[in-house]
């Protein structure tokens, strides 16, 4: 081989291993912008003139297993589910992808979307591929994991 299309292909080589090295940059700088989880505020006990259902904010229970059934997260307008640390709703599941879906609020409805993970994502037991709208009382399971949409 010429010394010409060496040199090429080193430069090729080169290119490419930066545009590597930025994507991997990118992934590690949005996974650290990510949101934690709100804490969620104990009940006002039912008094008269509390903030109706609608003023709520939406939640996700965890409902199983039963060893992290309980544990709730305060939906904000973007959430991820998944192992990464810098998830929304982080599980220690190992059938869940590091970003396994995401939920979003939208004109005040929540909605799931599988992010391409190994398993899938379900929502009331039926595998999702797009975007499902969510109502009240679905349950989302990723993994082992099965969470419910509260308000």
């Amino acid at each position: 081989m010429s010394d010409a299309a060496l040199t090429l292909l080193k430069f090729a080589f080169l290119a490419l291993l930066f545009v590597f090295l930025s994507r991997v940059v990118l992934v590690v700088v949005r996974e650290m912008r990510a949101s934690r989880p709100l804490a969620v505020r104990p009940d006002t006990g039912g008094r008269r003139g509390g903030a109706g259902r609608r003023d709520r904010p939406w939640t996700a229970v965890i409902v199983a297993p039963a060893e992290t059934a309980g544990r709730e997260f305060v939906l904000a307008p973007e959430n991820t589910i998944g192992r990464a640390a810098g998830c929304t709703i982080a599980l220690d599941d190992t059938f869940v992808s590091s970003i396994h879906a995401r939920i979003f609020i939208a004109d005040g409805i929540p909605y799931a979307e599988d992010s391409g993970s190994t398993n899938g994502t379900r929502v009331n037991d039926a595998p999702i591929t797009g975007t499902q709208r969510l109502a009240r009382g679905d349950r989302i399971g990723v993994g082992d994991t099965v969470l419910e949409v509260r308000r």
